[in-house]
């Protein structure tokens, strides 16, 4: 009957391919026996598991018994081939659907299928069983290089990965199409099958031994929208949950910029949308391509081909102009272009033109575009419909679901029976490190950070130093753990470093991420001929391919991950022992000629990390002389947790641009501080002067100033090196030294000094403080506003009467100042403890009267009666808004209501007459 054909079949010609495979002739003839049993029932029942649904798929789809066995047996006959010529499987990557491609890229599909108009129907089925030809005999040979463990989860994971998917892909024929375009619905399948195959099946590979199923990993991203400095908008949108994200990013009309740093996730979020747009959540197509294809083709695809393209050319004739027209109009399309990176920057303009003339073609459909940050201004060119995004870093919730999840699905770990982690309290420990605590919020850097503690028990100091381990310990870690030699191959860890170093170079310096399999080889033959070693360089590239973990492959190979390829260049860089085609020596000299070239900017963050202090400070010395402030500075917060720079040589670096000329730094003032104030028409900002720092992972909006402040926190500088500051330089440090009280003489010395803007210098001494008095109560309370915060003995008291000494004709702001912070003390959205927030309301209970020494600021007193308090969300009366609060907390029992009380009220009653009698 069909079943027992069909299962008898396609057994067969996957046995063809197991049998002349595995290598048991050395074993003994019972244990032999026993294998070839087990092999056999094992691979019979895996394949019965598939056979089932694909019979009731040809069914679904109302296939006769007669064309359903003419099918599979054309099927098979097709792809029997490949089980003479195994390496045409890999050639294809172990991909089903590639493979399908590859088959009849240069000819029709069967005479037999096309006669029987099965043509749609076969362009699902047979890389259905294509795949299963690729995963079957490799658990196979992967259950043999265990030594033929009692292990049958990995054809389980198979089994169950593939009729799910399958499952899904049929499900679609069934939801009602918006016309019942029947077209559009096989397109649908296809692309979400071939999308199923590559980010789940194909990760049951042997070769990529850190790489599971999709959603055993993915963690959805917080994407923030950026708000554009001629927008009226006040608030930015952020998106943190799967549902509203693909709402959005669906919506027609919608386009979208999604700029992400290195490891943030852009491509893996870009996948997810697209799966997620080919499932039963929608009812359209969403076609996602890979811009880096444009650095290596003249032919930029159009409108119609980028759609045709990846639903395969035997569907491409049935894909009219007139019909890819009603699906832009009825707006059933969503564009991605992943990775505007990763055009070279000589090859951007063009590409640029091709999105603009694209954009105008899709009409209403979405459109989303991805990207690192750049150092051209081809983003910024767009037109003011595109919406910046951004993808923000790990906050803690999901750092603690991704280590929990990365410990129960990695198969490193599954395969060594890992015991369970404690996911929150790992995530403590390393936050609470400040050179672990920047790495745990980028997802690659997290993984990456998993890996070496899992196999190290600890951490090293630094982001290079952590790629180092990382690719020190995958180089030889994969089969010593697991206790095998699956190769017979045997070289040393430097020779595999220098071929990996090597090989990551010349695809950089050819601007390549991805290469074929003929390039690869060409390439690896060079490497081994430079270190004279005299192993094929078929054997060496699957060395790599099946045991590090660290290139992807067949077929097409690329590295892991773009950032690991970068740390190999980096280190490239250092070691000086490699050159380009004409000859020219890859080091630092190098480096620095490229530092304007974005796609040499993470190699120069991690170069910064793993060269020797001296050559990273002359590096930082030309910087500064070719006046790249932004890479200097850069460097200098990258490494400023490490402890890579003496305080000698960061003074020296600071006091640099100290007395630098202030036209050449490249200031701006698109930030301010925040602060309460009386209810204005004209709002009035208190600009944060900084510029923006150049960094590899993470940006810090205040820029410079983040890390002059922290110069300032450390005593590295103080208010006294002032005395050199000129202009815009001056104010920075004024800012930092004013906002932190280290001596109290020094402090009362910045209160003298000009503020900012003198215009405003009511303001900026409101601001100080704010600033001051509330941090003070913090720390007082065991609450650090920052980490770092320095804790000091001076008393609020004391604070409080420097500052009406300093500036008395200002007494006036101090009541107004405590009143205010008093509402942001007991709002509960800030992080303080409740209990510790009532011992500091008592002390501000007992220094509020006459704190102002009976002088009061006209303006500011009225202004109460409407005041804008970032702690609160509307505006308030502040004069009643604190009798108010201080009034339930009594009646909560939360403060004693004493003599100290109500002098305290008595003295705001006093106030409020006195602003009456303004009015």
């Amino acid at each position: 009957e069909l079943a027992q054909f069909t299962l008898g079949i396609i057994t067969n010609l996957l046995s063809s391919v197991i049998y002349d495979s595995v290598n048991h002739s050395k074993l003994q003839y019972f244990q032999r026996w026993k294998i070839e049993k087990r092999v056999e029932y094992t691979v019979e029942y895996a394949t019965m598991e598939i056979v089932e649904p694909l019979l009731q798929f040809l069914t679904n789809e109302k296939v006769s018994e007669d064309k359903q066995r003419r099918l599979i047996e054309t099927c098979v006959e097709e792809l029997r081939p490949l089980t003479e010529q195994p390496e045409q499987l890999f050639q294809g990557s172990l991909n089903g659907q590639k493979i399908f491609e590859d088959l009849y890229t240069n000819r029709d599909l069967p005479e037999v299928v096309i006669e029987d108009g099965l043509k749609d129907v076969y362009t699902l089925l047979c890389p259905r069983i294509a795949t299963l030809l690729c995963k079957i005999p490799a658990a196979v040979k992967d259950w043999e290089s265990e030594a033929w463990s009692e292990n049958f989860r990995r054809f389980d994971e198979i089994t169950t990965q593939l009729r799910t998917l399958f499952n899904k892909v049929d499900e679609l024929a069934a939801l009602p199409s918006k016309e019942a375009d029947g077209t559009l619905t096989i397109v649908r399948r296809t692309l979400a099958q071939k999308l199923g195959l590559e980010l789940d099946i194909t990760g049951l590979r042997a070769d990529r031994p850190l790489h599971g199923k999709f959603d055993d990993f993915f963690v959805h991203p917080q994407i923030t929208e950026q708000i554009k400095s001629n927008a009226n908008k006040k608030q930015a949108k952020v998106i943190g949950e799967t549902q509203e994200s693909f709402e959005l990013f669906t919506q027609k009309h919608h386009w979208a910029i999604i700029i992400g740093q290195p490891g943030a996730g852009k491509s893996t979020w870009a996948k997810w949308l697209q799966r997620e747009a080919l499932s039963n959540r929608w009812t359209g197509i969403c076609v996602r391509f890979e811009l880096r294809r444009f650095s290596n083709e003249e032919h930029l695809l159009s409108l119609h081909e980028l759609i045709r393209e990846p639903a395969g050319q035997h569907l491409a004739e049935d894909l009219t102009p007139n019909r890819i027209s009603e699906w832009l109009k009825a707006k059933q399309v969503v564009f991605i272009l992943d990775g505007f990176d990763e055009i070279r920057p000589s090859r951007r303009d063009q590409v640029y033109d091709w999105i603009v003339d694209l954009s105008s073609a899709v009409r209403n459909c979405p459109f989303i575009l991805t990207s690192r940050p750049l150092t051209t201004d081809h983003l910024e060119r767009l037109s003011s419909r595109w919406q910046s995004w951004t993808i923000e870093p790990f906050d803690e919730p999901r750092i603690i679901d991704y280590i929990q999840r990365w410990y129960k699905y990695t198969r490193l770990l599954l395969e060594n029976n890992h015991h369970e982690v404690d996911a929150k309290a790992l995530a403590e420990k390393w936050q609470q490190d400040p050179t672990i605590s920047p790495l745990t919020s980028n997802p690659l850097l997290l993984s990456t950070l998993l890996m070496v503690h899992h196999l190290d028990g600890s951490l090293p100091s630094g982001r290079s130093q952590l790629y180092q381990r990382y690719v020190e310990g995958m180089l030889g870690l994969w089969d010593t753990r697991r206790n095998v030699s699956a190769t017979t191959i045997q070289l040393s860890r430097e020779q595999k470093r220098q071929i990996i170093r090597g090989f990551a170079l010349q695809m950089f310096l050819q601007e390549q991420d991805q290469i074929d399999e003929s390039e690869a080889l060409e390439l690896v033959r060079g490497l081994l001929q430079k270190i004279n070693v005299s192993f094929s360089a078929e054997d060496v590239l699957a060395l790599f391919r099946e045991r590090s973990g660290l290139i992807i492959g067949p077929g097409i190979y690329s590295f892991v991950h773009k950032s690991v390829a970068e740390y190999l260049v980096a280190d490239s860089i250092l070691q000086g022992d490699q050159r380009d085609k004409s000859g020219r020596r890859i080091d630092r000299f190098c480096l620095f000629e490229n530092r304007d070239d974005d796609r040499w900017n993470t190699v120069i963050f991690l170069w910064a990390g793993l060269a020797p202090t001296a050559d990273v400070e002359e590096f930082l010395d030309e910087c500064i002389k070719a006046n790249k402030w932004d890479l200097a500075y850069g460097i200098l917060a990258d490494q400023y947790d490490n402890d890579r720079f003496s305080v000698e040589m960061r003074r020296r670096f600071f006091l640099k641009i100290i007395n630098a000329d202030q036209q050449l730094v490249p200031y701006h003032k698109n930030i301010s501080w925040g602060y309460s104030h009386p209810q204005r028409k004209d709002k009035i900002r208190l600009p944060i002067i900084t510029f923006d720092l150049r960094g590899i992972v993470f940006s810090n909006p205040l820029g410079f100033y983040s890390i002059l402040e922290r110069a300032v926190n450390d005593g590295i500088l103080t208010w006294s090196d002032s005395t050199n500051a000129k202009g815009k330089i001056r104010d920075i440090l004024w800012m930092c030294c004013i906002s932190k009280v280290t001596s109290i003489d020094e402090w009362k010395t910045c209160l003298m000094a000009p503020c900012p803007e003198d215009d405003k210098s009511i303001d900026w001494l409101y601001w100080v403080a704010e600033f001051v008095f509330y941090n003070r109560l913090m720390l007082e309370a065991g609450v650090s506003r920052t980490k770092h915060q320095i804790k000091s003995v001076i008393e609020l008291e004391t604070l409080i009467q420097v500052y009406k000494d300093a500036c008395p004709h200002i007494c006036g702001l101090v009541p107004i100042v405590l009143m205010s912070i008093t509402l942001k003390l007991i709002n509960p959205i800030f992080p303080t403890k409740q209990k510790l927030n009532y011992e500091s309301l008592d002390k501000i209970l007992k220094l509020l009267p006459n704190s102002n020494d009976g002088k009061i600021l006209t303006e500011w007193l009225a202004g109460t009666r409407e005041w804008v308090n970032p702690a609160i969300d509307n505006n308030t009366d502040l004069l009643n808004a604190f009798t108010e609060k201080m009034a339930e907390l009594v009646q909560q029992s939360l403060i004693k209501q004493d003599a100290v009380y109500e002098n305290a009220i008595n003295f705001v009653e006093e106030l409020r007459k006195q602003r009456e009698a303004l009015e």
